[in-house]
């Protein structure tokens, strides 16, 4: 099931980029989506690395202190919630709310008291610092954020994903920013009746979703029922539109 989705996920990834036209797509057969996405594998693996900025650092956080090129990174406890000393600025992640729909709703990072891992790019002067909470129980051990951190305009753009996500970012011709690559849930897992929704947002400024001219967001959305895949919905559109 998890290869299911994340197939999905980059056959849209690709489809963005190949078509002028808005159109949505339904695959509402079950057969119909593992032949679907059978026939676009190799393609789509192959489009879908090429587009990935690979981060210069990646750091599993294991101790109370990260020496990062030329950054100290220092996470700690409060009776507020979890901070990050980055050298001299403090990042205050309980102040802050995800942009996308992390888990049935917008979700505050004050759930957050664990910095997991750090990567840096150091050509985008950016950090995403992978939060958590440590320890957890039940439903609550599968929500992590990624909070994007710009190192130039102390901008943060925070994310909360369901279940383990890598959350990378990406970069496509003709277009400067990077782009983040959301999934968002909601739904009921026990139930095994849910939804995944993958969006892109871009990094800057504007802090905003990926839109085109047309003012449609460029994401996918997959539904389950018995922890199925029964319906899939491509928005495909050209980036560069």
């Amino acid at each position: 099931m998890k290869s299911i989705y994340y197939l999905v996920l980059l056959f849209s990834i690709v489809s963005c980029c190949r078509t002028t036209v808005v159109k949505e797509e339904v695959v509402t057969e079950t057969k119909n989506i593992y032949t679907y996405l059978e026939q676009k594998t190799d393609s789509m693996h192959n489009v879908l690395n090429n587009r990935i900025i690979d981060p210069d650092y990646i750091i599993l956080v294991d101790n109370d202190t990260v020496l990062l090129d030329k950054f100290i990174i220092k996470p700690f406890l409060t009776n507020e919630g979890l901070s990050i000393k980055l050298n001299d600025n403090l990042i205050k992640t309980y102040e802050f709310k995800t942009l996308n729909q992390a888990e049935n709703g917008f979700v505050e990072l004050s759930f957050a008291s664990n910095l997991k891992k750090v990567k840096y790019y150091k050509n985008d002067q950016l950090m995403i610092f992978e939060l958590n909470s440590f320890p957890c129980t039940g439903l609550g051990c599968l929500i992590e954020f990624h909070l994007i951190y710009d190192l130039k305009s102390k901008k943060i753009h925070p994310f909360g994903m369901f279940r383990n996500y890598e959350g990378n970012l990406y970069r496509f011709p003709n277009l400067t920013e990077p782009y983040y690559l959301s999934k968002s849930y909601e739904g009921d897992l026990n139930a095994g009746e849910f939804k995944y929704e993958y969006t892109f947002f871009k990094i800057s400024e504007e802090n905003s979703e990926f839109v085109n001219k047309n003012n449609v967001t460029q994401s996918i959305s997959i539904e389950y029922q018995d922890y199925i895949p029964t319906k899939i919905n491509l928005s495909k559109f050209n980036l560069l539109d």
